[in-house]
Formats: structure tokens, sequence, C-alpha cells
């Protein structure tokens, strides 16, 4: 018994951990799943210039019925480029200078 309080509460304290770390990241650019191109090449430059960025896909992929009648499986997902909030005016300062 004392056993699964034990588990209960690290799997409490894991998701609430998970919950807090998931908002310290900023989304800086979104990019449709099916031309990923200018988010995966922002966030490459970002990391090269020591930015603290992730990316991460977003949605089902499953689309529209049309859609999934065409194959296209991609056209319901998202990339979504992620900065870490302390480094977000960094970022956005490099993005900036990128875009001149």
């Amino acid at each position: 018994m004392e056993a699964l309080v034990l588990i209960g509460l690290l799997f409490v304290a894991y998701v609430l951990l998970r919950r807090r770390e998931d908002r310290s990241w900023v989304v800086m650019h979104e990019s449709p799943a099916y031309r990923p191109d200018a988010t995966t090449l922002l966030h490459m430059q970002l990391r090269q210039r020591g930015i603290r960025c992730r990316l991460r896909v977003i949605g089902t992929g499953l689309g529209s019925q049309s859609t999934r009648f065409l194959g296209d499986r991609s056209l319901g997902q998202s990339f979504r480029l992620l900065v870490h909030e302390n480094d977000v005016d960094d970022a956005q300062t490099m993005i900036d200078h990128l875009a001149e």
C-alpha cells in the first residue's frame, strides 16, 4: 500500500514538473508540415548561435476526409519553433537581423 502511494506521488510530481517545463518555452515561428523549410532553417541558425530552441510537430496529421483520400497526411500538422523564455529577446534580435 505504501509503495502505491509513493508511486502515485512520484507520478504527480513528474506531471507537475513537465507542465512547468512546457510553460517555459515560447512559440517563435510555425509552418505547415508540408513546407517546414523556413522553420527548420531558423532552428538550425538559432542553435548555431547558442539559442536554446527546439522543434515540435503539432497536430494529428489526419487532415480532412478529402486530404486523406488524396493521401497527404501532413496537412493537419505544423512545425513549431519553440525558444526558451530566457532567450526570447536574443532570438528575436537574431531573427530580425537574419531577415535584413
